[in-house]
């Protein structure tokens, strides 16, 4: 069906993508993983013939149906996107019209390419949410993006990528930052219509477990360069390349406790680290929750009553020095809000909150490492402006000059240079992003940090380096963490003890090993078995 020919993609005389080739037959996946800049997306965007105006195809051919894309013009090339190829795009939120409802944007699609009358557009994208299984389809029809769950703006996306019935999907990271069991749904969606359908995918993503599950072929490619393509079995079994084994030997396991995450860098160089925990556990509590509750007030249109929202139920826990607790769930269950409550961040809260057995009013002895390092930065101020802000709030030292060298402090405790400190967050990998954010946690010199998705969206590689450098900090200085997070492997590897917590109330805490080799509620079960 496709075919790409020695693919090459410049910018200002930079090579982008180089010499890229690759098939993909009918009714077939093919995952493409890599680093972030590694190409993926770019080389997605070329065959739908999106690429922003300032990459350039150099050279070869993209041929679909014995026909070279690169040589049709936009206007034919416009017919054929929505029609007969048709993209997922990374972030369903940004990618929906904001100011438009759910149901109207499938119906667009279906009236440009089809010319059907609103009517019949929309009979036919009610059925689509159907096949998509989003419930109270008529609801959702007229309802805007923010209104959706993360799980339910991928379906809406998969049924608008679904619409004219195209032959060639592509899935650029569509299950990028969901929980198990919502990756699990999409997943299993997209492998059932594209049965139904037979049409070809391309799935675009990081999660190398998710790879070896969805696709038939898998192509890993580093820096615009195909490393090695090969049926997904063969390569996970015996990958041929140094880079695709680097990439594999990264991968955190929850069938199998790491005490170190090797590198790319450590397996490329052929480093050898022997990493031994000297970390013991400890009895003295450091925090301490009991009976919390916390709800929400929505207020109904017109004034009318307030509904009630438990968010919160009956949580109770203790938290002890030097341990890490991961805290696992759905979207929903109330795991960000629990974080957040912690750190005196919400309201109508009800029970104790303690900190070492005295109640807490003010929270400078904790901070909290927020899910998006981008959007949790102010684009306007230097990351070493952006550290030294919360030491100066909470008055953790008297001058700007002391705020500055602690801010110069964390930023090398990191892996960061001093001469990063004049920067802007633009500036930055999503890697190094991560370890700003980790570092301006440090500045306050806290005991206890809330680690909100703090490595769900960096890939294998990355992930790797900021997961050692939490332990090797903690190690170093006898942090306590609570590490909010939906991917069972990281909790595996990063924690003591994990808390189950389903619709705000907790379900299961156990030890990390005791949780995953022997599950006590039916809750915990379905959460493992959507792992995989």
């Amino acid at each position: 069906m496709l075919q790409l020919k020695n693919l090459t993609l410049t910018a200002n005389d930079t090579v982008l993508v180089n010499d890229l080739s690759f098939h993909l037959n009918f009714g077939e996946t093919l995952a493409i993983v890599g680093e972030s800049g590694s190409g993926k997306s770019l080389t997605s965007l070329a065959i739908m013939g999106l690429l922003p105006k300032s990459v350039n195809v150099a050279r070869g051919e993209i041929i679909y149906h014995s026909e070279d894309l690169l040589l049709k013009p936009e206007a034919q090339r416009r017919l054929l996107r929505g029609k007969k190829m048709s993209m997922i795009f990374q972030e369903p939120m940004t990618s929906l019209n904001p100011l438009m409802h759910c149901g109207l944007q499938v119906t667009e699609v279906l009236m440009l390419h089809e010319k059907i009358s609103f009517q019949e557009a929309k009979k036919r994208t009610l059925i689509l949410f159907d096949e998509v299984q989003l419930p109270r389809k008529e609801i959702l029809f007229d309802s805007y993006p923010y209104q959706l769950s993360g799980g339910q703006k991928q379906r809406v996306m998969i049924a608008m990528a679904m619409a004219c019935n195209p032959q060639l999907i592509i899935a650029d990271e569509p299950t990028t930052a969901l929980d198990a069991s919502v990756q699990k749904g999409i997943v299993d969606l997209l492998q059932q219509m594209q049965q139904e359908r037979q049409c070809s995918i391309i799935f675009i993503t990081h999660d190398l477990h998710l790879a070896s599950r969805i696709a038939h072929k898998t192509l890993v490619m580093q820096g615009g360069i195909a490393v090695e393509i090969n049926t997904t079995s063969e390569l996970f079994l015996n990958p041929q390349q140094n880079y695709t084994k680097a990439l594999l030997q990264c991968m955190p396991d929850r069938k199998v406790k790491k005490e170190w995450l090797p590198t790319l860098d450590d397996i490329m160089g052929d480093v050898k680290r022997d990493f031994i925990s000297t970390r013991t556990s400890s009895d003295e509590v450091i925090v301490s929750i009991k009976n919390l509750n916390l709800y929400y007030e929505k207020q109904k249109l017109f004034f009318g009553k307030k509904d009630i929202f438990e968010a919160l139920k009956n949580i109770t826990f203790d938290i002890f020095k030097g341990e890490t607790l991961a805290l696992v769930g759905e979207s929903g269950s109330g795991k960000s809000t629990l974080g957040k409550a912690l750190l005196g961040l919400e309201r109508n809260i009800t029970g104790e909150i303690s900190f070492k057995s005295q109640v807490s009013k003010t929270h400078p002895w904790a901070s909290m490492v927020f899910q998006d390092p981008f959007g949790s930065l102010n684009p306007q101020h230097t990351i070493g402006d952006a550290i030294m802000e919360p030491m100066w709030v909470h008055r953790v030292y008297n001058t700007k000059r002391e705020c500055r060298r602690q801010a110069l402090h964390s930023i090398e405790k990191v892996g960061l240079l001093p001469e990063h400190f004049d920067r802007y967050p633009h500036e930055f990998s999503g890697g190094q992003r991560q370890r700003i954010a980790i570092a301006r946690a440090l500045g306050l010199n806290p005991q206890f940090i809330v680690l909100d998705e703090a490595v769900s969206a960096l890939d294998v590689s990355v992930q790797a380096q900021i997961l050692n450098l939490l332990k090797s900090l903690q190690l170093e200085m006898g942090f306590t963490y609570l590490f909010i997070t939906h991917d069972l492997n990281v909790v595996r590897f990063i924690a003591d003890r994990v808390i189950v917590l389903s619709k705000g109330e907790i379900q299961e805490i156990a030890t990390a090993d005791a949780l995953f080799e022997n599950p006590q509620s039916e809750y915990t079960k379905f959460l493992l078995q959507s792992a995989g």
